[in-house]
Order: C-alpha cells, then sequence, then structure tokens
C-alpha cells in the first residue's frame, strides 16, 4: 500500500470511530459508520483539489466527398450533367 492510500485509510478509520463514539458505540453498526466516513473524507479531498481545466477534445473535421456529378435526366431532353466544383456542366442528348 503506497502512502497515499495509507494516509487516506487511517483517516477514513478514525473518521469511522469519532462518528461511531458520537452515536453512543452502537453494536453493528461499523459498515455503516465506514461509508459515512469514506464519503466525508472523499468530499474533503475534493474540495482541497484545484478546479483542474477539463480538456474538451473536439473530433477532426471529416473531409467530405463532394458527388462527381449530379445528374438530371428528363425525357425526350438533353441529359444535364452538373459535375464538380471548377469544371464546366456537360450536356447530352438521351
Amino acid at each position: 500500500m503506497d502512502h497515499g492510500r495509507n494516509e487516506r485509510y487511517s483517516r477514513i478509520r478514525a473518521r469511522a470511530g469519532e462518528i461511531w463514539l458520537q452515536e453512543g458505540c452502537p453494536a453493528n453498526q461499523h459498515e455503516r459508520h465506514w461509508l459515512l466516513a469514506l464519503r466525508e473524507i472523499d468530499r474533503e479531498d475534493a474540495d482541497r483539489k484545484p478546479l483542474q481545466r477539463r480538456i474538451v477534445r473536439r473530433p477532426a473535421k471529416l473531409a467530405v466527398a463532394e458527388p462527381a456529378a449530379a445528374v438530371i435526366r428528363l425525357p425526350g431532353r438533353a441529359q444535364v450533367t452538373d459535375t464538380a466544383p471548377g469544371r464546366m456542366p456537360v450536356a447530352r442528348t438521351l
């Protein structure tokens, strides 16, 4: 057990003993006293720690592929093909 855990365990144990004494030394309440002490020690530790900046990682933007051509089909008329940006539209007869 490292020093930090050993210290935490000792603090919880001492606090559970204090709770037990405050309640008049009742029998068979050791687990409840331990859990109450655990919550109190955790709360104290959380209050002592400085607020840490939360780093939010955003997903990388995915490149969306543009369709090479959008086709509009008109019956009996020319087929209009709209090409990718920078290219001239092409018209073909059906």
